[in-house]
């Protein structure tokens, strides 16, 4: 059986440091929001709300991980997993309670391969994941996603090497982007509930919503650009200079996406970063959320020097350090609740 990994496995840390001019911005609204980060500590899953550590239980591993962090009214929900000398098991924390994913989702002729994804809509939690057919010579292997605990076989396929690059719940309607090669083809693009959309001019990396339009991104074939579309309106946006989009947000109407160096919003640069200087230090830009206009990023930084190297993690609210992390701590994920 071949392994599954969340995003956050192996066990690595690609942390980087930023340099950046912030467009000035007139608020409108005051927000006091609870600020929410997943991630690890002394190589175990926790999270932090408001600089606050909540460690977590993760079924006595030896390593584990917190990954995706949602918040939904309030509920805290936590998607992880744990390592193991074989495959990394898939763990869901909801308020601390850990459920072991693998095992929830296996039944005796069909085991949970793994679980890297989770959604959650009108407070229905949904994961998405790969289970292995065992009836079948050879085994075929089934992406499928639970809706509270029930699952729906998305599509069968002859291999469990998909790249499960993202779920997302729009009007009660289930997206997920997929990425693979399979004998020889290439499949990429998305699935609307049970029904495959193949994109040609593109690489997707993932798809969010507006609240009421759903857009997919990633990078464009043709230029290597970075990539976004309104799938209600089919109206796509191409970022010159600019590699794969990896992260939107919407705020106030407004569009914002990154490239992991640069903040774009609705199309033009926002907040502008350096790559990679003289001193081949680096930084980048780990996940953002905008609310109210009020800027949420969290940035990965390495600080290169002649015998080591300095790696920090911090959390800026409008360009003011929040939080940043110490040397056996990492920051996975970003969740403003507001």
């Amino acid at each position: 059986m071949k392994k599954v990994f969340l995003q956050s496995f192996p066990f690595f840390i690609i942390l980087l440091l930023f340099s950046c001019s912030h467009d000035p911005v007139q608020k409108t609204n005051t927000i006091n929001p609870d600020v929410y980060v997943s991630g690890v500590k002394a190589n175990h899953a926790c999270y932090w709300k408001n600089n606050q550590l909540i460690t977590l239980n993760d079924l006595s591993a030896t390593e584990s991980v917190a990954d995706t962090i949602i918040v939904s009214g309030t509920d805290v929900h936590i998607l992880g997993a744990k390592n193991t000398s074989s495959n990394p098991i898939s763990l869901y924390w909801k308020n601390g309670t850990v459920t072991n994913l693998n095992s929830a989702f296996s039944t005796s002729t069909e085991p949970c391969i793994g679980v890297g994804k989770m959604d959650i809509y009108n407070n229905d939690v949904y994961f998405l994941g790969m289970t292995q057919n065992t009836t079948v010579t050879p085994n075929t292997y089934n992406l499928a996603y639970w809706k509270n605990g029930v699952k729906t076989i998305v599509a069968t396929y002859p291999t469990d090497q998909l790249m499960m690059t993202g779920i997302k719940i729009i009007n009660n309607n289930v997206y997920v982007n997929i990425y693979a090669e399979i004998n020889g083809t290439l499949l990429n693009g998305y699935y609307v509930n049970q029904t495959f959309v193949p994109i040609t001019n593109a690489i997707l990396w993932n798809c969010d919503s507006d609240g009421t339009d759903p857009y997919i991104y990633g990078r464009n074939f043709a230029n290597y650009n970075g990539y976004y579309k309104n799938l209600n309106t089919n109206i796509e946006t191409l970022i010159s200079n600019s590699s794969a989009i990896l992260k939107m947000c919407f705020d106030n109407g407004n569009v914002y996406c990154t490239n992991g160096q640069t903040l774009f919003k609705n199309g033009n640069i926002y907040l502008s970063y350096l790559g990679v200087n003289t001193y081949n230090d680096y930084y980048t830009i780990n996940s953002f959320q905008i609310v109210d206009d009020s800027l949420f990023l969290m940035t990965d930084e390495t600080i290169n020097t002649n015998s080591s190297s300095l790696k920090l993690q911090r959390l800026l609210i409008e360009n003011v350090l929040y939080q940043q992390n110490g040397t056996d701590e990492v920051f996975n994920s970003l969740f403003i609740a507001h």
